[in-house]
């Protein structure tokens, strides 16, 4: 082949190889195109359905806040009366109870309060605070608090007074049996000067000294210094006081809820020294057989 004829077939090589470039160029570029068009469709696609996405986001949020409201809001802990403060109630007898512990006791608080019973107060700590508590008398006649010491108790001579009573019932001395700072000597000379201002204050009244009442054993074992024999002599030496004085009666109640084993039942007590609601009867009845005898 002539040189001419070489030259010439090269040039045709050259423009096809020139062709089949731009061919595939132009197929490339088609490609990309096809390719950017569908990112740009799902993105108008994702663009479109985003503010469905938000607002379901929303509606889940705020449901979700609603339930955990509502569930918060509506749970109420059950905690056994008995295991309240008794501060929390302040419940009178002339009140509706309804379903409360107090309305369950209602019947039996009627019936031991006579003309006589209203006439009289109660002077002690958290366990006398339970008559007014549970219905069994009203709060105005139940001058008691928790935790209340013998000489707390001299500090509210005057609004023991103010009810005008015949009878006065005090159950003290248990909270300072559990004070280290007090000697049982401290503890009988401070129960001594209580009962003098009570008669100073109110002459004509009659006394009732109560005897403490025993705690549960397991109780005992945590609080070594309200063991039932401390409570046992702490109480002959309040039955001595009350012999002293001929407006001073002692009243043993503890005789009433001790078992045979020299303690406390564990069955009447939520925390093996407070009584549950209907363990009051005992205490309130023999109240009413004292008071019905008292001539």
């Amino acid at each position: 082949m002539s040189s001419p004829e070489k030259e010439q077939l090269g040039k045709v090589d050259s423009d096809i190889q020139k062709v089949n470039s731009t061919i595939n160029s132009d197929q490339a570029g088609s490609n990309v195109s096809g390719a950017d068009a569908q990112i740009l469709d799902n993105i108008n696609k994702e663009a479109n359905l985003m503010p469905l996405f938000i607002m379901l986001g929303a509606v889940a949020v705020l449901l979700i806040v609603f339930i955990v409201i509502k569930v918060t809001g509506n749970k109420k802990e059950v905690i056994p009366p008995y295991e309240l403060t008794y501060s929390q109630a302040e419940i009178a007898t002339g009140e509706d109870f309804g379903d409360t512990v107090a309305g369950y006791i209602k019947d039996t608080a009627k019936d031991v309060v006579n003309e006589r019973y209203e006439n009289t107060v109660f002077v002690g700590d958290s366990l006398t605070e339970g008559l007014s508590y549970y219905g069994y008398q009203e709060i105005d006649h139940v001058i008691a608090e928790r935790g209340t010491s013998i000489e707390q108790a001299m500090k509210k001579i005057k609004k023991i007074a103010k009810p005008n009573p015949d009878y006065i019932f005090v159950m003290l001395g248990i909270n300072d049996l559990n004070y280290s700072i007090y000697t049982l000597d401290d503890i009988e000379d401070n129960y001594i000067k209580l009962i003098e201002k009570l008669h100073d204050k109110m002459p004509n009244a009659k006394i009732y000294a109560e005897s403490l009442l025993p705690v549960t054993k397991n109780f005992a074992k945590s609080h070594k210094l309200l063991s039932n024999k401390r409570i046992n002599t702490f109480n002959k030496r309040i039955k001595k006081i009350a012999g002293k004085y001929d407006y001073v009666t002692y009243l043993d109640v503890h005789s009433k809820y001790v078992t045979s084993k020299g303690c406390l039942s564990s069955e009447i007590s939520s925390d093996g020294y407070h009584l549950q609601p209907d363990a009051y009867e005992k205490w309130v009845k023999l109240v009413k057989e004292t008071l019905k005898n008292d001539k």
